[in-house]
């Protein structure tokens, strides 16, 4: 990754690119569970518990040095091999970004700080979250397992309006002037903010209200120039709510905070003599 990053912006990029191996990784992994009583397929469930955890922790820590993106979990003793398909898209690229000096910065967290505060945040197997940091872990976890779609501006809102504590539906300003307080953008980079979270509900408004003029799903340039024109400005518009989620909870992360209150102040302007 760090040969790839060094040769941003060369025409040497394809060419690392093509040395990456695609061929298939078997990692072997023993799961044992005490209860004689549990069946063969709990491990199983388990295991792709785990493994969604340590996808989450990894990417937290170094965004996209985890990548499970075609995966399945293989046992002789199940009928089928279940899927666990988690992809460090949305990671990567907002790793690249950061590289190339685009607000926000994400960071390169040690992992042994992460993975406290991961399990500060969630120590148990529940799937249905308690809490309001793990409603945004649980965003993260939809985020990676979907393709770009206009449901990822939902997932996005979702995870940007319970991590800033912020009402759903509600304009923008609140959740824009959060975000300005946790990650301190300076002018030009709290316009760029601005310009591009209003272009975002207007998109999440629009799927949802029915106004938006959903594309084929093949997005094909050949047939329709059009058509992927503007599948590139949602994957722009997505990238950019990414990289702000993932920063903010980086953020969060590296201050120690397992929550974010918000307190609302009154300041008046007094009468002139």
């Amino acid at each position: 990754m760090q040969r790839l990053e060094a040769a941003l912006g060369t025409s040497k990029v394809d060419e690392i690119i093509r040395e990456f191996s695609h061929a298939k990784i078997q990692i072997p992994c023993t799961v044992s569970i005490e209860s004689p009583k549990a069946r063969t397929r709990v491990s199983s469930s388990f295991l792709e518990y785990l493994l969604y955890d340590f996808f989450l922790i990894m990417n937290i820590a170094v965004p996209g040095s985890c990548n499970f993106y075609g995966g399945v979990i293989r046992s002789k003793d199940q009928p089928y091999d279940p899927e666990i398909s988690l992809s460090s898209y949305f990671f990567e690229t907002a790793h690249l970004r950061s590289q190339s000096n685009r607000w926000p910065p994400t960071k390169i967290l040690p992992l042994s700080s992460v993975h406290k505060w991961f399990f500060a945040v969630r120590n148990d197997v529940r799937q249905v979250p308690k809490s309001r940091m793990e409603r945004v872990l649980f965003g993260l976890m939809q985020l990676a397992i979907a393709d770009v779609t206009p449901t990822t501006f939902i997932w996005l809102f979702y995870a940007l309006e319970t991590l800033f504590d912020t009402k759903a539906g509600e304009n923008s300003r609140s959740l824009v002037e959060r975000i300005k307080l946790l990650l301190g953008p300076n002018d030009k980079e709290f316009k760029l903010l601005r310009k591009n979270l209003s272009e975002l509900y207007g998109v999440r408004s629009a799927f949802v209200h029915g106004g938006l003029g959903v594309i084929h799903p093949m997005h094909d340039e050949t047939l329709d120039p059009e058509a992927e024109k503007t599948y590139v400005r949602f994957l722009e518009l997505a990238d950019f709510g990414f990289i702000i989620l993932l920063a903010a909870v980086q953020e969060v992360v590296s201050k120690n905070w397992t929550d974010l209150r918000f307190e609302e102040t009154l300041h008046g302007q007094a009468l002139q003599n």
